[in-house]
């Protein structure tokens, strides 16, 4: 059932997103699975919308495949962050897109996600914090990291450096970045938050989702199972 769920979820996303977005597809695919294999307590999604005006949540199959994989979904308000704001919209939609979506096994981690992320988006503006809220902005960033699964070292090394902008552009970080899926890992830990994170999650996408495995192991300058 559940092995049959996932290609469902797999050929829903390849024919959403197109194989020129195939880096969208990686994402959402990894987020979702990740939470069903629980290697994440919470993902965070976001209901895109595409030029043509489709969004990811119209017509409810996304919404379908998830409760039927017992994965609880909430969603959230329009994503500050939206980058599509000037895609056409469908009349007929009801949603307004680009709105959060907050999924987990427990209704109750959803909601706490979505309070503390709102708490990280609302003391952000042009990706600047101020700096009478950073730690409120740490602290709801931590608690961020660990719903959605994140190595600590490297939730508490991306907390320690935001406010750095030469490390944030520098040679080293841009690689690793490069290099690897999913979030910013840490200078020092990078390989065992590799195999804490990034290897079980790739093995699982290998074992249950075999087209967007295939697009993974095509691309040399990611990390893959090694």
């Amino acid at each position: 059932m559940m092995e049959k769920k996932l290609l469902e979820l797999e050929d829903f996303l390849l024919e959403f997103y197109g194989g020129e977005n195939i880096g969208l597809v990686i994402s959402e695919a990894a987020s979702i699975l990740g939470v069903l294999i629980g290697i994440k307590p919470t993902a965070l999604l976001v209901n895109d919308v595409m030029e043509d005006g489709r969004m990811l949540l119209d017509g409810d199959i996304l919404k379908n495949i998830l409760e039927e994989l017992g994965i609880k979904i909430t969603i959230g308000d329009v994503s500050k962050f939206a980058v599509h704001k000037n895609n056409k919209r469908m009349t007929d939609s009801l949603y307004e897109g680009d709105e959060f979506i907050y999924i987990s096994i427990d209704d109750s981690l959803c909601d706490e996600l979505k309070k503390n992320y709102s708490v990280v988006t609302d003391l952000t503006e042009d990706g600047v914090v101020a700096e009478k809220d950073r730690n409120k902005w740490n602290e709801a960033n931590l608690r961020v990291g660990k719903l959605l699964g994140y190595p600590e070292t490297a939730v508490l090394e991306y907390i320690k450096t935001s406010g750095d902008a030469s490390y944030m552009k520098s040679e080293e970080r841009q690689k690793r970045m490069a290099r690897n899926r999913y979030y910013v890992h840490s200078e020092k830990f990078e390989d065992d938050e590799f195999r804490k994170y990034d290897l079980p999650l790739n093995q699982a996408i290998l074992k249950y989702l075999p087209r967007i495995a295939k697009s993974m192991q095509a691309d040399s300058k990611k990390r893959w199972l090694d």
